[in-house]
């Protein structure tokens, strides 16, 4: 699935930012990272997963909300995908 990421429409962080810097909305020097939080807690009889992913503030505001959604949307997917694995195992 990685490597066939991009044909799904599919990008790395890094990746993105690259493509905000040619559609001239971040500058080289101002690119930013996110920082992504992962919690495993006990739940039941299995476990909870939490993911808080940070950072969105330092972008401007218009490449703000295109990152965001772009994650909201890779995290849902990628998490599903997790899930399905993991409930076929």
């Amino acid at each position: 699935m990685i490597a066939d990421g991009s044909f799904y429409g599919m990008q790395t962080f890094d990746q993105g930012l690259v493509g905000l810097v040619k559609l001239g909305l971040v500058t080289e020097d101002d690119a930013r990272r996110t920082y992504v939080e992962f919690t495993l807690e006990p739940a039941g009889a299995g476990t909870r997963l939490t993911v808080v992913e940070t950072g969105f503030a330092q972008l401007p505001e218009d490449a703000h909300r295109k990152a965001y959604d772009g994650h909201t949307e890779g995290w849902s997917r990628e998490l599903g995908e997790l899930a399905g694995y993991l409930d076929a195992s």
